[in-house]
């Protein structure tokens, strides 16, 4: 039986640089094999758009392919999953 369920909403209990960082590493190795991008780059626009946008912005990696101009909506299901 489940007799508490507890939610990190502000960034106390797990820190969200360590989930964004593995995170943006999987997205930025999948586009460097795949679209001969930097992993350097990739990783830094990440960040830049999640500094510019927030945490909360559900629209990430369609601002990511859109800067690289590799827009599509298959890929960004597939980032999702990564």
């Amino acid at each position: 039986m489940i007799t508490s369920v507890f939610f990190d909403l502000d960034n106390t209990l797990y820190d969200q640089r360590i989930y964004f960082a593995s995170g943006f590493k999987v997205v930025a190795t999948y586009l460097c094999d795949n679209y001969s991008l930097e992993e350097d780059t990739v990783i830094k626009v990440l960040y830049s758009l999640l500094n510019d946008k927030g945490s909360l912005y559900t629209r990430l990696f369609d601002d990511l392919l859109d800067y690289f101009a590799i827009y599509d909506k298959k890929v960004i299901e597939l980032l999702i999953k990564l």
